[in-house]
């Protein structure tokens, strides 16, 4: 039996099969005589020998068997849409950052402790209204090092906690600013070669 295999005027194989001496197939234009991948190959006519496609480079990218290169097809639009996706997940990444260093102390700065230092000025601030000021032993936080501090009295406490919510304030919208200002330059790209060299995380 003979393994061949038919390719098209791209170079692209489409089948391959088994024969023998006298199939027909062997008289038809663009057959290849031998194994070959079509999955991984392409006919190179200079040569008349199947050819490994190179690597591809990532997932979106398309082989044009006409260039015998790897093209990304998507459009300008579709690229800046990824990547204002991906600018959106780097802010995210920048407002639920774990630790926040406030005066020379670390703490917790996630999604989690942001919620529960809300939680706690807001308490402060109705215990405060009615006269009603937390007991000693609550005047704690526990830093991102697992150190409990103490505070001698509310102030203390009150203006450790404001700060830190200010620290917090401060990063979010330095986040945010970044994110604005890279989604406008992304914008104002107007070629493939600017937006495919674009750093949507930087």
């Amino acid at each position: 039996m003979i393994k061949l295999a038919k390719y098209d005027q791209k170079g692209r194989y489409y089948w391959k099969g088994v024969g023998s001496d006298d199939t027909p197939d062997l008289n038809e234009p663009n057959v290849y005589v031998g194994d070959v991948d079509p999955e991984t190959q392409y006919h190179d006519f200079a040569t008349d020998q199947p050819v490994d496609i190179p690597p591809r480079p990532g997932p979106q990218f398309q082989f044009d068997y006409e260039t015998k290169t790897w093209i990304d097809p998507r459009t300008l639009g579709e690229l800046k849409t990824t990547l204002t996706a991906q600018i959106e997940v780097e802010l995210q990444g920048r407002v639920d950052e774990p630790i926040l260093e406030v005066n020379g102390v670390r703490l917790n700065a996630d999604a989690t402790s942001k919620q529960r230092l809300r939680e706690k000025l807001v308490a402060l601030q109705a215990r405060t209204s009615r006269g009603k000021p937390p007991p000693a032993e609550d005047l704690v936080w526990r830093d991102a090092d697992n150190t409990v501090r103490t505070f001698a009295n509310l102030k203390q406490y009150r203006d450790f906690l404001e700060d830190f919510a200010v620290a917090i304030d401060e990063r979010d919208a330095a986040a945010r600013r970044w994110a604005w200002n890279k989604k406008a330059t992304l914008e104002a790209l107007t070629t493939r070669e600017q937006v495919l060299s674009f750093d949507a995380k930087a």
